[in-house]
């Protein structure tokens, strides 16, 4: 699976390796492949200099979770989420290295 796009939703509960760029979110690790964003389990960022440049390969179990919609209450808070109901993926027991 190096840099081919792949059906991640077809992976879940399997062990993957997937290459790709890395990158920081609010949220944490990710890394950005031909299949998509996924996260990387565990890692609240990528070393100084990795972000958008660092060509990287993870190892470990895909998991998926579903990040709801975001919601207005009826006092015009809005809540944390997407536009619609969004899947994430991450690596979990993630085992990483630069390409």
């Amino acid at each position: 699976m190096n840099n081919n796009k792949i059906e991640l939703s077809k992976l879940v509960n399997t062990q993957v390796t997937i290459s790709g760029v890395a990158f920081n979110k609010k949220d944490g690790a990710i890394i950005k492949s031909d299949s998509g964003m996924v996260f990387v389990g565990g890692l609240s960022g990528w070393p100084d200099g990795y972000h958008g440049s660092a060509k990287i390969k993870v190892n470990g179990l895909l998991k998926s979770a579903v990040i709801p919609k975001a919601e207005t209450n009826e006092n015009g808070e809005i809540s944390q989420g997407y536009d619609q109901d969004t899947t994430i993926y991450t690596i979990e027991d993630p085992k990483w290295s630069v390409e």
